[in-house]
């Protein structure tokens, strides 16, 4: 299926709900958690400390912008927009990395770009970055610590 599977959280449960008691099977392709990056990650996100902050900034042109062309991608209020239609792959990577029961902070967020900190129970701090108005392509983790000034995956 495609991501985000419906206009909103809400609906998407009522779908997954609704494919699970027909014993639908269904796929959704959140393809970060299957790159070396990733795995790199997972295997360290358990070590640091839960002071430690993990910056992950995406940074690209979307398609729609550099074609003018609106749809549903480019339209929150349609399922689209940066954190449904880009920020969802981020939203499976903390998922897989077994973020649960976090306190989401609202640092930025307008047309362009989403900036959030993730806080969860003795876990590492995680901010995330997503600009669509890029005039560079970039995707970047960094972690920071007391131990570890700075290092990228």
């Amino acid at each position: 299926m495609e991501k985000p599977i419906a206009a909103s959280p809400k609906e998407a449960l009522i779908l997954i709900k609704f494919l699970e008691e027909k014993k639908k099977k269904f796929y959704l392709n959140y393809s970060f958690i299957y790159l070396g990056w990733f795995k790199n990650l997972y295997n360290k996100i358990n070590s640091l400390k839960s002071d430690t902050i993990v910056k992950i900034s995406w940074e690209f042109k979307a398609h729609f912008l550099t074609t003018n062309f609106m749809n549903w991608k480019s339209d929150f209020e349609l399922g689209g927009g940066i954190l449904r239609f880009y920020g969802i792959h981020l939203i499976a990577v903390l998922t897989a990395l077994n973020y649960e029961n976090c306190k989401i902070i609202k640092l930025k967020n307008n047309a362009e770009t989403i900036v959030y900190k993730i806080i969860s129970l003795n876990k590492p701090i995680i901010t995330i970055s997503i600009n669509i108005d890029s005039h560079i392509d970039k995707f970047a983790i960094k972690i920071f610590d007391d131990n570890i000034k700075k290092k990228k995956y």
